[in-house]
């Protein structure tokens, strides 16, 4: 009891009572026992899911275009690199998807009789005068750039069957 002799309800009960007599159902009494009901909180994972899914498939709609761009960047500059002499196509690849928009990659696979310091020697001179920079070189693969683009000449193992070598241009951008 207070020193006027009248008995003063808890804050938070007198509180409750005029939110109450001002009819706002969210602040009910049972609202104020329990602020998240139950079947609220079934539906919290659906806005963080709805925003990964968004921006996920955003970026690959967006993006998509941007990487088939440089993907077909890919396949022209291909087609200017000459083969050697006395090589055999094996197989050709193109790799792109919309769905993993930022890399793609074009190529093909060759049987030669040469060795690959004859085949090293013939890309060196041949992508040097379309603009390549050799990067990189070890016993069976070589490295070269042109802007965001890098070729690679393999030979040995790992190769596709019946194939001596591969010659592959890559992209990589963004992630």
């Amino acid at each position: 009891m207070s020193t006027s002799g009248q008995a003063r309800l808890p804050i938070r009960d007198s509180w409750q009572e005029i939110l109450i007599s001002l009819k706002w159902p969210a602040f009910r009494m049972s609202s104020m026992a329990n602020r998240i009901s139950p079947t609220g909180t079934r539906w919290l994972w659906v806005f963080p899911v709805l925003l990964v899914l968004g921006i996920f498939v955003g970026d690959r709609v967006l993006n998509g275009k941007n990487g088939e761009v440089h993907h077909q960047r890919l396949e022209q500059e291909f087609r200017l690199i000459p083969v050697p002499p006395n090589s055999k196509l094996i197989t050709n690849f193109s790799f792109f998807s919309v769905w993993n928009s930022h890399k793609a990659s074009v190529g093909a696979a060759y049987a030669s009789s040469q060795s690959y310091s004859d085949i090293r020697h013939f890309y060196d001179r041949e992508l040097e005068y379309l603009g390549w920079q050799l990067q990189d070189t070890n016993l069976s693969t070589a490295t070269y750039s042109k802007g965001e683009f890098s070729a690679h000449l393999r030979y040995g193992e790992n190769l596709p069957t019946g194939a001596d070598y591969v010659l592959s241009l890559d992209w990589r951008g963004g992630f």
